[in-house]
């Protein structure tokens, strides 16, 4: 059985896929995120929406500095509350 994951934590997984100078693809952040295709549109758009990912020609995305900045704050507060 697949566990249930929080909104956070997929957001900071597409956030670390993200990461560095090429970004990545769709069907990477798909991958890596373990959703679908359907489901990881509303996830990229809130994300472009609050200028936590950039959209660049390819399409790739790619990881701002603001959403460097969420990602570290994101881990932070997974290692200060540990869920069993």
């Amino acid at each position: 059985m697949v566990k249930k994951r929080f909104k956070d934590q997929i957001i900071a997984e597409i956030l670390k896929t993200c990461e560095g100078k090429e970004g990545a693809n769709k069907t990477k952040v798909v991958y890596d995120s373990g959703l679908n295709f359907h489901t990881i549109k509303p996830y990229l758009a809130t994300l472009d929406r609050n200028d936590l990912i950039e959209i660049i020609p390819g399409p790739l995305y790619r990881t701002t500095q603001k959403g460097r900045t969420a990602l570290r704050h994101l881990k932070a507060i997974e290692k200060l509350i540990s869920v069993p």
